[in-house]
């Protein structure tokens, strides 16, 4: 079953509320937290997002404005280039 987290508040520019990261990375203490039936309602402590030159400006500028807002605490961009 693939991990998304979804935000209560809507960004205001796009309305983003899910997204789904390529990798997450919880702590000991997030797994305990974990439903595996529902949504990630917390942010992961590290979130990697994997860029093809179609998508590096969205996850570079918005996906990385609303990781900075619910607060995950490292958000690692790979490139494919």
């Amino acid at each position: 079953m693939p991990l998304t987290f979804a935000d209560l508040e809507r960004m205001p520019d796009d309305g983003i509320n899910v997204v789904v990261p390529d990798v997450v990375f919880l702590t000991a203490a997030q797994v305990e937290r974990l439903d595996l039936d529902a949504h990630l309602n917390f942010a992961p402590a590290l979130v990697v997002d994997i860029a093809s030159r179609v998508s590096w400006s969205y996850d570079l500028a918005i996906k990385r404005a609303f990781y900075e807002r619910i607060g995950v605490l490292e958000h690692w961009i790979q490139t494919l280039w």
